[in-house]
């Protein structure tokens, strides 16, 4: 987990390849059916796992959750959906992306798209860098007074309980994923 306006939309991006891939031996040089079971578990993940848990820091700790960018307060109330449907998008296009270039057969591209997802989720990590790793205002960050994170034991209580959440369910996604195409061979 990481601030979430400049990297959760790549990690769901990302995560979409991901589940995608778990799932190549249903989807490998088939026809593609983009709306079936796999896709139903990425978009759950995303919108019943990954959502809450970044909506909950988004509202929690806005300052931090918009990477002291803006002051929360001058954000309106409109934008935290906004930027809750462009997580949703990112494993919606993430996974459709990914889906179809193994169903056509396309290692190459389909490794080039995950290639560029993982890129974009590195950058922009590394461009947040300073930001995650200090909790505060943006007032306090500006001013160099924002706190390391982990001194702040409520904090990274709920980051440990919001990751174990999305991993949890990502692993639950990835093992069914898995569990079907292994159905298949038999």
């Amino acid at each position: 987990m990481s601030p979430t306006v400049l990297l959760d939309v790549q990690t769901n991006l990302l995560v979409g390849h991901l589940f995608a891939l778990s799932a190549w031996k249903q989807l490998w040089n088939k026809p593609a059916a983009p709306f079936d079971r796999v896709f139903g578990r990425a978009m759950a993940w995303s919108v019943g796992c990954f959502v809450p848990v970044a909506g909950y820091f988004y509202y929690a700790y806005p300052d931090w959750s918009l990477v002291y960018m803006f002051e929360p307060a001058g954000v309106p109330a409109w934008v935290g959906p906004c930027v809750f449907a462009g997580y949703a998008s990112g494993m919606f296009f993430g996974y459709l992306t990914a889906a179809l270039l193994l169903s056509r057969a396309k290692l190459g591209a389909f490794l080039a798209s995950a290639g560029l997802a993982l890129f974009l989720n590195v950058a922009m990590f590394g461009a947040t860098w300073d930001q995650y790793f200090v909790l505060g205002t943006v007032a306090e960050y500006r001013a160099g007074k924002a706190v390391p994170i982990f001194q702040d034991s409520a904090f990274m209580t709920r980051m440990n309980v919001g990751g174990a959440l999305m991993v949890l369910g990502a692993v639950l996604v990835l093992a069914q994923n898995v569990r079907e195409g292994v159905r298949l061979e038999a």
